[in-house]
């Protein structure tokens, strides 16, 4: 195309098809299926390291592409670091595109599968060519398609929606696919040409969206942004589809690209995909071939060579690719029960779907800034989110119109537009090119600051732990922006790219820990103000500036995240507020007057009356600020903000503030109450209840929410007199009395109580949809509160025929259990709208209490697919009920004397039958789990023989890869446990027939030992759950621990949160029949522990009598 060449439309004064008569002057109409199989903004390297860790990456590198589209990211920035670098790297892309994913997929493959020189051009035109050789096909037929039919055979019989993952190891580099499995059973067709397609026909399909003579105009119009050369060049790529050099030979290519035609019918992308726009235009062109001018033939250079260096940089690296094809929202849950949680990641790179078309910032932010690593993990740690259109969806027309002039004026010196041309043609081509060049130069920060506080997005920023770096330093800001002061060169490369500049990166660091007051805030949308703000971060200028209407004093939240110091009296504001809403406005102030935000509320006053620092805006605080000798004195802080960033030097802390992140919780009961307010034990109890029982661990799959209930009713709309309210604070207020020691609140503890039993009858009888949740969640804390309370005052046992009736004396009276049952059997009946977190946190717990009460769980109540369990947990929640209905059966006939001699024979045999098909079902569970469940048996060469107070049993631990995953495991056992002691309370009872002896006996033998090993199996996995665990395994790693009768108060301290979820598996282990001695009294030392730890009464009773006492008073 020469120079003068001008569109058709202008050629003849006609008006062109993108300019309508009532629409915009410059229509974007879209063309083709809105696909984005090739990246529309240039690849970028999230690492980066250069500008970040230099050489100090870290050894276990965790990478997550959230909305990866192509892979064009992940292959920048692997092919970025060091050459040198030998550390671990684990890829997490998720894209919720199947056409993408299945092309990201087999791409990797054939980076792992061939030698580079060969992979990288294979790659280069499965990724971006229309048609490939015929050899480079068969290749891939041949060497990647068998392994993934291999799969889908396997998983044949599977559920269509159930997600199947499978992982193909090539030494230290792995890929791990996970899909559903409908998505497997497609996936082996992106290697075969749909039958009957040729080469002309794929050419035919192509060019009817590329080359549609009905967008010629549209066409056109982008033509005319580029170079002559380069039209000619892009005419050729839009009209054959094959990425090479202009005058190569294409006749080898002749078969169709499966990976883009799926089918016969459509071009799979819109006629705007091009395949410059996902790389640096600038770098692209220095790989210009002889022909500079063959800009696809650069791009040929440049991609092949960045696919090369990839492809040798897998070869010397440790690297785990983990493909997912899930929603952006779903994605969390789903590599958590993989190992994969908060504060795992050192970059999470999110895309686009931070805008407000997609999820929008507040979600994406929300969703994954738990997930990135904390600035004492990594302090380069970064989710890089793009806005593609942020700075589109805040502009008005009068920002338009105001901009004319100044834009014009810019634009003028590149772009010349004289009266002449205007009057040429109503339609002049350079006229409509001038003005859809005026956003190039148009003032982008402006409008992406309107943008970011529409969307309030340093507020949601903070809700996440998350702030907005100063200066990025992953990817500039704006990097497609024309830059100041911009040669010519540069303005007509950016013209010609089809970026206009607007396309903006934000760079959110992890820099703190939101701090959560008295208990977790499940939904964090919540409408009440002075919830949200109180209790998401309390220490926030700006939060606190929202919630009382005051002016934001400092918007660098960086130099403001405690206020303490600067602005106390904004502080006594609050605290006059605070006294405003009590009665009398002096003295003690009830609990039971206070909303959750007043109480919420009432902490943050508490604590800014305790903490009143001394310094030049605070004279009238009595505290004063200490000095070291080195330090230079004759200042209170060496600034101005000191205080407020926590350094250099705080002032001296109470002896209850110790810990350097207590910045939120109250004093102990014997500290100095602050003189305008007296805490009630209530508000205390409270918050040792949230601080322990509220927050789980990131690796606790699920499981957390079966003790964390409360955690997801939402609690900003639970009145003070419910009982709710009434059974939390009886619960805290026993957990906090027993722990701690305190009379009072025991004594409470029993008042209230009596108060929530008496309120929750009454609200069961006018029970509705609003409240049954509440009531849920109420009942369930009774219930603990009955075994944290449980006494023993008459002790005796009741005499059962079987042991393995475990905790029978006790658990036969737990009435609470039952009421949840029933309102959760009351919510399904009434069709309340499904709540599947709450549903499946509170059946757990029940189906527990069933198989500990020896009776079965209620048939309503055994499809745990109805309450959201997968599979592998889905498996075991049915062998656990079935478990449940054997020991029923079991107890049914050893205790009925009334049934004659041959029957109950008959009965026992085929029960015996039953539990050794159960058993056997238990064991093949385990033999099909996949790698993550997989553990290890770590033991000291040195040991010595087990005691009571030994940290370890035998010297040995397992290894995990998460707690979720050893508490999972525990708990089998425990369940296996009670099968095999079954088994031999049958065999025992068909022994005395001598006739069956010698079977009999080798069976019990079996037995026997099964439950030796688990029983010693469960001692393994004990340890993973107390504090000392890591110092044990670094230990045990350089081989220098030392093994002995250790103070077991001191060695086997134990959080209360991972106290309760070992509870119940420990219960079962001392309770059960045939379990030996040895192992039996250590686990009763560790029971001793939990009990402490957790207060509970009934664990004591158990640690010490191996069965729970009855009492028949309370």
């Amino acid at each position: 195309m020469k120079a003068t060449w001008k569109p058709s439309w202008e050629l003849e004064k006609r008006q062109p098809d993108f300019i309508t008569n009532d629409g915009p002057f410059v229509a974007n109409t879209k063309h083709g299926q809105q696909k984005y199989l090739w990246g529309n903004v240039p690849a970028i390297d999230v690492v980066n390291h250069l500008r970040n860790e230099a050489q100090d990456i870290p050894e276990h590198l965790h990478l997550l592409f959230a909305a990866s589209g192509d892979i064009r990211n992940v292959v920048k920035s692997l092919a970025g670091l060091p050459l040198l670098y030998s550390g671990n790297c684990e890829v997490v892309i998720n894209d919720r595109d199947f056409d993408i994913v299945a092309r990201n997929a087999i791409l990797l493959l054939t980076a792992l599968h061939f030698d580079p020189a060969e992979a990288a051009p294979i790659m280069l035109h499965i990724w971006y060519s229309a048609l490939v050789p015929e050899q480079m096909f068969r290749s891939l037929q041949e060497r990647i398609l068998p392994s993934i039919r291999e799969v889908c055979a396997k998983i044949q019989e599977k559920p269509e929606t159930s997600l199947q993952s499978k992982t193909w190891a090539y030494g230290s580099r792995s890929l791990r696919l996970v899909l559903q499995k409908a998505m497997w059973d497609c996936l082996p067709l992106y290697l075969q040409v749909p039958e009957g397609m040729s080469t002309a026909q794929a050419r035919y399909v192509m060019t009817l969206t590329t080359l549609a003579p009905e967008r010629r105009d549209y066409v056109e119009r982008a033509f005319y942004k580029r170079p002559p050369p380069w039209r000619v060049c892009t005419t050729k790529f839009r009209q054959d589809g094959i990425l090479l050099p202009f005058g190569s030979p294409r006749r080898e290519f002749d078969t169709p690209n499966p990976t883009l035609f799926q089918t016969r019918d459509f071009w799979p992308m819109m006629d705007s995909a091009d395949p410059l726009e996902g790389w640096p235009i600038n770098k692209v062109i220095r790989k210009a071939p002889l022909a500079k001018n063959d800009i696809y033939g650069s791009l040929f250079i440049y991609v092949l060579d960045v696919l090369q260096n990839f492809c040798h940089k897998l070869e010397n690296l440790r690297v785990c690719f983990q493909l997912f094809q899930l929603d952006a929202l779903d994605l969390p849950g789903i590599i958590r029960q993989r190992g994969m949680g908060r504060n795992y990641f050192d970059r999470i790179e999110v895309s686009n779907i931070g805008d407000r078309g997609y999820i929008g910032p507040q979600a994406t932010l929300g969703t994954f800034g738990p997930l990135l690593k904390q600035k004492s993990q990594n302090p380069h740690a970064t989710l890089l989110a793009l806005f593609l259109n942020a700075v589109h969806e805040v502009a008005t027309p009068l920002d338009q119109l105001n901009s004319i002039k100044s834009e014009s004026d810019q634009l003028h010196k590149y772009l010349q537009l004289t009266p002449s041309m205007l009057q040429s043609s109503e339609f002049n081509a350079d006229f409509m090119r001038f003005n859809g060049a005026r956003m190039m130069v148009r003032n982008f920060e402006m409008l992406f600051k309107r943008f970011t506080s529409e969307c309030r997005f340093s507020e949601i920023s903070m809700a996440a732990g998350l702030r907005m770096k100063p200066k990025n330093t992953i990817v500039e800001p704006w990097p497609m922006q024309l830059k100041k002061n911009a040669t010519q060169d540069e303005f007509n490369i950016l013209l010609a790219s089809g970026h206009v500049g607007s396309e903006r990166y934000v760079d959110n660091p992890g820099s703190f820990e939101p701090k959560f007051l008295m208990y977790s805030l499940h939904d964090r949308r919540t409408s009440d103000p002075t919830l949200r703000y109180v209790c998401l971060l309390l220490c926030s200028e700006t939060a606190i500036a929202e919630l009382w209407g005051w002016p934001v004093l400092d918007p660098d939240l960086s130099s403001s995240i405690c206020l303490l110091c600067e602005h106390t009296a904004a502080f006594f504001k609050i605290e006059r507020a605070f006294e405003s809403k009590s009665r009398g406005r002096r003295g003690k102030i009830p609990l039971e007057t206070l909303s959750w935000s007043s109480q919420a509320l009432a902490v943050l006053h508490a604590k800014v009356v305790a903490l009143r620092p001394r310094c030049s805006p605070c004279r009238k605080a009595c505290r004063s600020c200490t000095w070291e000798s080195s330090e230079e004195t004759g200042m209170l802080f060496k600034s101005e903000n000191s205080f407020a960033r926590g350094q250099p030097r705080r002032p001296r802390r109470r002896p209850w503030e110790k810990s350097p992140q207590n910045l939120v919780t109250f004093a102990t009961l014997s500290s100095p109450i602050p003189r305008s307010v007296t805490i009630p034990v209530e508000l205390h109890a409270l918050n040792y209840w949230g601080q322990n029982f509220t927050t789980w661990p990131h690796d606790l799959l699920d499981i957390g929410h079966e003790y964390g209930t409360y955690s997801l009713c939402d609690l900003s709309r639970v009145k003070p007199d419910s009982s709710l309210h009434l059974a939390l604070s009886a619960f805290s207020l026993a957990v906090f009395g027993r722990a701690r020691h305190v009379a009072k609140a025991l004594e409470n503890a029993d008042k209230v109580y009596t108060q929530s039993v008496i309120k929750t009858r009454k609200e069961i009888q006018e029970i509705s949809n609003e409240t049954i949740d509440q009531l849920l969640v109420a009942t369930t804390l009774m219930a603990s509160y009955s075994y944290m309370v449980y006494r023993a005052e008459g002790q005796f046992h009741q005499n059962f025929a079987s042991p393995t009736k475990v905790g029978s004396g006790f658990w036969e009276y737990d009435f609470h259990t039952k009421g949840t049952a029933g309102l959760l059997l009351l919510r399904q009946k009434h069709g309340c709208a499904q709540n599947i977190l709450l549903e499946r946190a509170v059946r757990r717990p029940i189906i527990r209490t069933c198989i500990l009460r020896s009776v079965t769980v209620p048939e309503w109540l055994q499809d745990g697919k109805l309450y959201g369990e997968e599979s592998p947990m889905l498996k075991l929640d049915l062998l656990m009920i079935k478990a449940a209905s054997l020991q029923f059966k079991s107890l049914e006939i050893l205790c009925n004397e009334n049934l004659v001699q041959l029957s109950r024979t008959d009965k026992m045999q085929e029960l015996a039958i039953e539990a050794q098909e159960l058993e056997l079902a238990f064991e093949a569970w385990s033999w099909n789990l996949p790698e993550e469940w997989m553990f290890s048996l770590v033991t000291s060469l040195g040991g010595s023989e087990p005691t009571k107070s030994d940290l370890l049993y035998e010297s040995s631990f397992h290894s995990y890869t998460t707690h979720g995953h050893a508490a999972v495991w525990i708990r089998y056992r425990a369940v296996r446990l009670i099968v095999n002691s079954v088994l031999m309370r049958l065999l025992s009872s068909l022994a005395r027939r001598k006739s069956q002896a010698p079977w009999i006996t080798s069976q019990l033998e079996i037995s026997q030992a099964t439950i030796n090993s688990l029983a010693a199996n469960i001692c393994y996995g004990v340890p993973i759950f107390f504090n000392s665990y890591n110092t044990i395994q670094n230990q045990f790693e350089s081989e220098s621990i030392e093994i002995g009768d250790n103070n077991a108060s001191a060695e086997l301290d134990i959080e209360p949160k991972m106290a309760v979820i070992i509870a119940w598996p420990l219960t079962v282990a001392i309770s059960t029949e045939g379990v030996p001695r040895p192992q039996k009294e250590w686990l009763q030392c560790r029971m001793k522990t939990v009990a402490n730890v957790m207060g509970a009464a009934a664990f004591h009773c158990l640690a010490e009598n191996e069965e729970f006492a009855t009492s028949n008073s309370r």
